[in-house]
């Protein structure tokens, strides 16, 4: 039977709206068991608005990437519950609930009920956790990991959630909404009453210490790597995984380069790419550490495409790259995903971004159907 036109569009209308239906998949069929298998601890790197361009790009000025060597490779869709375009609070919320949500909600689902996220399971199970930043730590990517809120620079209210959570580690900017509050309230007190010790700087903490860890260094986020962050994002890697291996038990560390996305907005091509090149050294001290810790995974990915960006000329062999920019905001681009470690064949293929929270759970046999 020859269809007409207009059925060939209801058909495809009706594809998209079930594909963008934020309860699909409400009780999905289990993945096969992993080819490589299962992990006890995981370090998930997230480059903030790093689409599969930042990435060439940065392989091409930087002559190779630890990124690009993991043997696992994936790409992940993005859009929001409500939009094809997403941003980092839908996007986090996604891959750390398994559920999409609207536009800038964090950790609820679009009529405001509030979402179990991974590191909720994870506490209930008697896992570690750490989250370290290059913003605020009450910024969407990090917050999704604990909080729940309608909006997400309901900065104050997520401060508080921050500060009675169960998270080992928690490493970034954001000090204006813990002491220099609306209430008062002066919430690195609360957090050091709650075991944690607290620093201001990263090379301050002693890397033979145990307990909760709290290093806010910044009143709001850090400084991009032009102006002289350093090496901070390897040297809390460093500081977070001494921590979270004291702690004896598993654990699972989120590490984000929010700085990729910033410097993309600015449509600053060769700040980004550095961006990029500071998170691949990370991975590559990740690396490092894996090879004597052959139980832990090590997964990078984009939450979103930011900025439209496109080679368009330049200079393999000399490392040069000519890049131009579709805008200033998000792009619905799929983003890619790299994976190296026991589960990491898991991250194969083509999938949501809802996705991510069901593979992590099932890799760490966690029921969360």
């Amino acid at each position: 039977m020859i269809m007409k036109h207009h059925q060939y569009l209801y058909i495809l209308l009706g594809f998209i709206l079930f594909s963008c239906n934020p309860g699909r998949n409400n009780n999905p069929e289990p993945f096969p068991e992993p080819e490589d298998g299962y992990p006890e601890n995981i370090i998930f790197f997230i480059g903030d608005g790093m689409g599969p361009a930042h990435v060439t790009a940065a392989e091409t000025v930087n002559n190779g990437l630890n990124i690009t060597s993991l043997s696992t490779t994936g790409l992940m869709t993005t859009h929001a519950a409500d939009r094809s375009v997403t941003e980092s609070a839908a996007s986090a919320t996604a891959m750390t609930t398994g559920v999409k949500t609207n536009y800038k909600m964090l950790g609820v689902n679009p009529d405001g009920e509030i979402l179990k996220n991974i590191f909720e399971y994870l506490h209930e199970r008697g896992y570690a956790t750490g989250l370290i930043t290059t913003t605020f730590l009450q910024g969407a990517t990090p917050a999704a990991f604990y909080a729940h809120a309608e909006l997400r620079d309901m900065y104050e209210d997520i401060s508080v959630q921050m500060a009675h959570s169960e998270v080992d580690v928690l490493i970034g900017g954001g000090s204006f909404w813990l002491n220099e509050r609306e209430d008062g309230l002066n919430l690195i007190d609360t957090m050091t009453s709650r075991g944690y010790s607290y620093y201001e700087h990263i090379n301050d903490v002693p890397l033979d210490e145990s307990g909760k860890l709290l290093v806010v260094q910044a009143q709001y986020r850090l400084p991009g790597i032009e102006d002289d962050r350093g090496d901070y994002l390897q040297q809390a890697l460093s500081r977070a995984l001494s921590r979270l291996d004291k702690t004896r038990q598993p654990w699972f560390l989120m590490v984000e380069n929010e700085h990729i996305d910033l410097r993309g907005h600015d449509n600053l091509q060769d700040e980004m790419l550095a961006e990029v090149v500071d998170l691949d050294l990370t991975v590559g001290n990740a690396l490092s550490y894996a090879a004597t810790n052959q139980k832990t995974l090590i997964v990078v990915a984009g939450d979103h495409e930011t900025g439209g960006f496109s080679i368009t000329g330049g200079n393999v062999f000399e490392g040069t790259v000519e890049g131009d920019f579709q805008g200033d905001n998000h792009t619905a681009v799929m983003v890619p995903v790299y994976a190296d470690g026991p589960g990491a064949s898991y991250f194969s293929g083509v999938y949501d971004n809802t996705d991510m929270f069901r593979k992590f759970t099932d890799l760490l046999k966690i029921n969360a159907h």
